[in-house]
């Protein structure tokens, strides 16, 4: 079988170093080392782009969700304009000056 050799500029422990300590692997030995890297590479960029996948789906789905709350029908309008029929019955308040001195006053009194 052939080797490799694998260098080491800090040396390996309990030997003595020199300018690069060299260790010599098998070749089976580098590709278990190599295989495992690589794996576990793969199992992580794995589950990065599932929680990736995940996250956008669940965004997507707010988005989705916010939408549909904009475009559900709703009764503003209607309860704006029960509200001036209700409220509104003197026409032309601002021109009467007396009458709108009184509003006013009745409208801090119930603050």
């Amino acid at each position: 079988m052939s080797e490799a050799v694998l260098c080491s500029p800090g040396g390996v422990a309990g030997l003595k170093a020199s300018a690069c300590t060299c260790v010599p692997l098998r070749a089976q030995e580098w590709h278990v080392i190599e295989r495992t890297y690589l794996e576990g590479c793969a199992l992580g960029f794995a589950n990065i782009a599932e929680q990736h996948s995940l996250a956008v789906a669940h965004f997507d789905n707010i988005k989705q969700q916010f939408k549909a709350l904009l475009a559900r029908p709703d009764k503003r309008v209607a309860l704006v304009t029960q509200f001036q029929k209700v409220w509104l019955v003197y026409g032309g308040v601002r021109v009467q000056d007396g009458l709108y001195r009184c509003m006013h006053t009745r409208t801090m009194q119930c603050t």
